[in-house]
């Protein structure tokens, strides 16, 4: 975790590109700045929340490969992709998927999990919010996939999605 933690320092990852964008409600460009170059870091991610979002990836992977027929694969945790050309784009996905018969989709692609509790679940009844599109839209590029799609597990027991996306998508 300690040279995750470095490496992301050395770029901009998939987390920090919609608050750099301006649509982060929970961060800013001006924070991630302070951050990267230390002259306001911020505190290391300790809710609780955000620890059971981390530990549940790889279970929700697994429920959805199950229910979407999908193949899916769950990289080695802290595992870090850097963009060929633009060594400061970074990347973390959470998995990689392949399609289906019958998907519109070839090759593999990128699976972003997410979760949250039931209070917030009216944000993704018309889809994904921006900032997890934005997010996915960054993961795509930097990995080179043309398609990835977005899922949340919402209250611990509703699986939505997928929100799936083509890296020409418009959001």
């Amino acid at each position: 975790r300690e040279e995750w933690l470095v490496a992301r320092k050395q770029g901009l990852g998939a987390s920090e590109i919609a608050a750099i964008l301006g649509e982060n409600p929970w961060d800013s460009a001006f924070a991630v700045w302070g951050d990267k170059t230390e002259k306001a870091p911020k505190p290391p991610l300790k809710s609780e929340a955000a620890e059971w979002g981390l530990h549940l990836e790889e279970p929700i992977a697994r429920r959805f490969g199950a229910v979407s027929g999908r193949k899916v694969q769950v990289p080695p945790p802290y595992a870090i992709c850097t963009h060929p050309s633009y060594p400061w784009k970074k990347a973390t996905p959470d998995a990689y998927q392949w399609p289906k018969v019958g998907d519109p989709f070839e090759g593999p692609g990128l699976l972003q999990i997410k979760t949250t509790n039931e209070r917030m679940a009216h944000k993704w009844l018309e889809g994904p919010p921006l900032y997890h599109q934005i997010q996915l839209q960054h993961e795509l590029d930097v990995t080179g996939y043309t398609w990835g799609s977005l899922i949340v597990l919402v209250g611990g027991q509703t699986l939505m999605g997928p929100y799936d996306y083509d890296i020409n998508d418009d959001f």
